[in-house]
């Protein structure tokens, strides 16, 4: 199959590379027509313009298929431009349209290959885990790395190297609410970083530890402290010597890799391979470093308290200069320029976008002819008006703010055309050693490079030898924080009793606030926001917002363009601050203004310094700005689209309602399962998901250990012993089962596991001092009280086999207030009947199947609140009134058998508010022989003592002795519903399963 594969691949490029020259070789035939004195000695250009355009019809002409023609124009532009740089003539190119490669898929044939062996080995790795084999130190340690990386998700190399080193120190882990983790930092070209030690840019991410690796690590940290260290000592290459000693010790071979890189590459194959595990794609390109990505610092998760008073920030508002700098001489004032050329582009004329951009062009080509004609700076005048032609001014305005001094301080005085591209490329370089390394500097080097591209194409600047790169470390580097939201409602509150010249500014700053954290709106974005921008589509306070170019500002890119619904994303509260900055006022004025002038805007940098200053004092992180509201915006959204919703609530302030509406409006679909990044993305106002990804998505590693948590693998008794540490009898006593031929959840050992790990772990609840510090669940969630809904949440995940410390994760409910709900539907479903004695309910399961028409699970809901409601507390008599529905019951018919009409009554009427009297059937059983007479009469008996609408029928399909006791007959009662019910229901065990939870729910009251 291999070599047909590969004969195959090789069968279409020699197709593609034959079809590539014959049209390389038609459009050489077609132009030398057309045009024939390009090819003479001689040059002769004259006929090219006239000529060139009816290349494109004869290439169509000799040329079958559009993909041989885009062929022949693009070696036609590429001959034209082959000319031009070795300066035979300087012509247009022909457009043409060039086949750029796109970025090499993840998933090749190699990398599933690679993939496919580790598995191989790691089954085998698995099935030869025996707890009697004593590891020596070294193995121990790489039994560790090789779970951290194949079942916890530490794929990235330096991490795991990191990890490695950290496990030989003194309590090396740590504990913060139910999050368990050790702190990694390591330096890496490669990786995106987010912490700066001593002007070195590093890398510092948090290692949850899975359920797989509990055990071992408790086993490794039991060795003295002098041993681990001396491990460190004797291995510079510490973690790939340790995974190579351990897999010649468990199965006496090599690793399937030569390197530890190649591992970590394909070790997430492993990880999607388990039972229960769901992975994004996106998350499995973060896991191994594809998509670069940055955690929160530690001091976000490990940190001293550090407070200080709000600074004292000057209230300023943004000054409208109308008269441009003047000159003071003939001489070229360079600083006069830089000013003169930033109002031009910051100056606005119609509100649209498009006439705007004319307008300053123009203005910058007035002031290119009367004001720098002959200095360096046409250029640069000239650039950008070439860079306004498919970008907002905005983005003219960055590049000037960046190039101009480095611009003019090497060319003030020299003519840049007279430079060689050598000395360009060494001049650049210098330029950028002036600049901080990581992402500053980068971002010089692309202005720079794209600049001489232009001055090489339009003003005969030289090329230069080789791209420019920046020296030294130039990773990405990410200032990334997160604001709790603890700490957004303490800041709400400091914001609420400013008593300085703030003060008047109070409402407007505590709605700037709940804006940038709830929707992630960049300060520029929300000072500039006009009446006019917020709309309510429905007129029910259904609130979007607009985010547009306005003839306040200019969007940061044309990607910033976007609408955001702000009615999900704001609690009432929220809703009605707005609606009150709303109200009243005109459409063309501001949102935030100063208080005498509606059209005057407040100073970003001002109300930066100020709410930063706040949040600083507050939190008691130094690091902590204004801009951290957008980051806490969309790490938060990150978990909500990933579905992870109880997290979602905890730290961000929702109830469930709300964060389904949220998911909705963003996804406009519940069920969504791809594309969500890129939803995200354009939520954020960003051409792709990977700006968003490396800049504002903070809990990747967070996310991929609560998706590990899911997993529903199990294994045998060696290697549970192995893996957990734990006795056989202690096996036996958490699963509740035997040991021969069992397999073993891993996760159900968690407790016992983190029981044993305890005194190698330094807790950090213990360090808050009441400041709030946590950055993912923010204080230990409060164990809510059980209730109804509650209850049959349990009682559903208990039917899908999940184990109790996973319920009470997901949840927030006590252990043992869960166990007691599996003990009280173990107890009900031992309820038998009295002639035969066969179980009533199903042996399968906990609870009562549960429906999967969703209006179907909320009428059940309803009427199981209704009857709660009725009985008002009285759990004994609820309790004995769902018992005595269930004992007329079984497992296999849909029927309550009643013998007389007083027993039909309470049932029917504790449902008839939402299901109605005519929804209910009595099937009338009678002794066989009888006459129509005595039929009529039964029936007409049994109608007149049973609610109002309740149709009986009869039948004669059973054996009833004629007894005084029976002689009515016995009845059978069924909720028979319509073929179009007006309920939307189709289930005719509803009455069974309703009685089958409030038995469960009122024996856990009574407990």
């Amino acid at each position: 199959m291999a070599k047909y594969i590969k004969s195959a691949v090789e069968k279409r490029k020699k197709n593609r590379e034959k079809k590539t020259d014959k049209a390389n070789k038609i459009a050489e035939e077609i132009l030398r027509e057309l045009v024939p004195g390009l090819f003479k000695d001689e040059i002769d250009t004259s006929l090219y313009d006239s000529q060139l355009p009816f290349f494109e019809s004869e290439a169509v002409k000799r040329l079958k298929t559009p993909t041989t023609v885009a062929i022949a124009m693009l070696w036609c532009a590429r001959f034209i431009e082959k000319g031009n740089r070795e300066k035979k003539w300087q012509l247009d190119p022909l457009p043409a349209i060039s086949r750029i490669m796109n970025r090499t898929p993840l998933r090749t044939r190699g990398f599933v290959k690679d993939g496919n062996s580790l598995i191989r080995h790691d089954m085998a790795i698995m099935d030869s885990l025996d707890p009697t084999q004593k590891l020596d130190n070294l193995a121990l340690l790489g039994a560790n790395l090789y779970m951290a990386i194949t079942r916890s998700g530490l794929c990235i190399p330096e991490a795991v190297e990191a990890l490695a080193k950290q496990l030989t120190t003194s309590k090396p882990t740590h504990q913060r609410s139910w999050r368990l983790w050790c702190e990694l930092t390591f330096a890496s070209k490669k990786r995106a970083t987010n912490v700066l030690e001593a002007d070195d840019c590093r890398t510092s991410i948090p290692w949850y530890p899975s359920d797989h690796c509990l055990g071992l690590l408790t086993k490794f940290l039991k060795l003295p402290l002098r041993e681990r260290e001396f491990l460190r000592q004797e291995n510079k290459k510490l973690a790939w010597n340790a995974l190579k000693h351990f897999y010649k010790v468990v199965i006496g071979s090599k690793p399937p890799f030569k390197s530890l890189e190649k591992m970590c590459w394909v070790a997430p194959c492993v990880i999607e391979r388990m039972d229960g595990i769901r992975i994004s794609e996106a998350l499995f390109h973060q896991m191994i470093g594809r998509t670069p990505s940055v955690s929160l610092p530690s001091s976000y998760r490990i940190q001293e308290t550090q407070t200080q008073p709000p600074q004292v920030i000057p209230l300023k508002l943004c000054q409208r200069q109308k008269n441009l700098p003047s000159w003071k001489n003939n001489k070229a004032d360079f600083r006069a320029m830089k000013l003169q050329i930033r109002h031009i582009l910051k100056a606005t004329g119609p509100s649209n976008l498009v006439t705007d951009k004319k307008h300053i062009a123009e203005k910058l080509k007035q002031f290119a002819d009367s004001n720098a004609k002959g200095t360096c700076v046409e250029a640069l005048l000239l650039w950008y008006q070439d860079v306004l032609i498919d970008n907002v001014p905005n983005t003219a305005l960055r590049y000037h703010g960046e190039i101009f001094d480095y611009w003019v301080s090497l060319f003030a005085e020299v003519s840049a055309s007279k430079v060689s591209g050598e000395d360009f490329y060494h001049l650049y370089q210098e330029l950028l050693t002036i600049k901080k390394e990581g992402r500053p500097r980068n971002y010089l080097a692309g202005r720079l490079a794209e600049f001489h591209d232009f001055a090489v194409q339009n003003l005969g600047y030289e090329e230069l030898p080789e791209p420019i790169r920046p020296m030294g470390i130039y990773a990405p580097h990410v200032r990334s924080g997160y604001v709790d939201h603890k700490v957004f409602l303490e800041t709400l509150d400091v914001v609420r009793s400013f008593n300085d010249e703030w003060a008047p500014y109070r409402k407007q700053l505590e709605l700037l606030c709940v804006l940038a954290y709830r929707t992630g709106l960049r300060i520029g974005e929300l000072l500039h926001l006009q009446i006019k921008d917020f709309q309510d589509i429905k007129g029910n306070g259904n609130w979007v917002v607009n985010v547009r170019h306005n003839i306040y500002r200019f969007l940061k890119s044309n990607n910033s363009e976007r609408r955001i619904y702000l009615s999900p994303l704001l609690n009432k509260t929220e809703l009605e601050l707005l609606q009150s900055r709303l109200f009243g006022k005109n459409d063309e004025g501001l949102l935030f203004h100063a208080i005498y002038d509606p059209s005057m805007p407040l100073d970003p940098t001002s109300v930066s310094l100020k709410i930063g200053s706040v949040l600083k004092h507050v939190s008691g992180i130094l690091e902590m700005v204004f801009h951290h509201f957008r980051h806490t915006a969309f790490s938060n959204l990150q978990i909500l689209l990933e579905k992870e919703f109880w997290a979602f609530e905890k730290m961000a302030g929702y109830t469930k309602e709300q964060a389904l509406k949220i998911h909705r409006s963003i996804t406009g679909n519940e069920y969504v399962q791809r594309d969500i990044y890129h939803l995200l993305a354009r939520f954020a106002g960003h051409a792709s998901p990977e700006t968003t990804f490396l800049s504002y998505f903070h809990f990747n590693d967070l996310l991929v250990h609560l998706k590990i948590r899911h997993t529903q693998d199990s294994y045998s008794l060696a290697t549970t012993r192995f893996l957990t540490g734990l006795s056989v009898s202690n096996i036996k006593e958490v699963s509740g089962q035997g040991t021969a031929k069992c397999k073993f959840k891993i996760r159900d050992f968690r407790p016992r596991m983190l029981e044993k790990l305890a005194p190698y772990v330094v807790s950090e609840d213990k360090t808050c001092d009441g400041i709030v510090k946590e950055s993912v669940i923010i204080v230990t969630p409060d164990k809510l009280k059980l209730d109804l809904e509650l209850t049959i949440d349990i009682l559903r995940q208990l039917n899908l086999d999940s184990a109790v410390e996973q319920i009470a994760f997901s949840s927030s409910i006590d252990t043992k207030e869960i166990q007691l709900v599996k003990n009280v539907a173990l107890e009900a479903r031992k309820l038998k009947t009295r002639i035969g004695g066969k179980f009533r309910l199903d042996q399968n399961s906990y609870g009562p199947k549960w429906p999967s028409n969703s209006d179907e699970r909320k009428l059940m809901l309803r009427i199981c609140k209704h009857i709660v409601k009725k009985f008002d507390g009285k759990t004994d008599q609820l309790a004995r009134f769902a018992k005595h529905f269930l004992e007329k019951t079984n497992r296999h018919e849909k029927f309550a058998r009643v013998y007389t009409p007083s027993r039909v009554r309470p049932i029917i009427e504790h449902l008839s508010l939402h299901l109605p009297e005519h929804f209910w059937e009595l099937s009338l059983d009678l002794p066989k022989g009888k006459s129509d007479e005595f039929k009529s009469a039964a029936q007409e008996w049994w109608i007149q003592r049973l609610p109002v609408g309740v149709r009986v029928k009869t039948k004669e399909n059973r054996s009833i002795r004629a007894t005084s006791k029976y002689q009515n007959g016995i009845g059978y009662l069924m909720l028979q519903l319509p073929e179009k019910s007006s309920k939307g229901m189709r289930n005719a065990d509803m009455p069974k399963q309703i009685a089958h939870l409030l038995y469960i729910y009122a024996l856990v009251e009574n407990r």
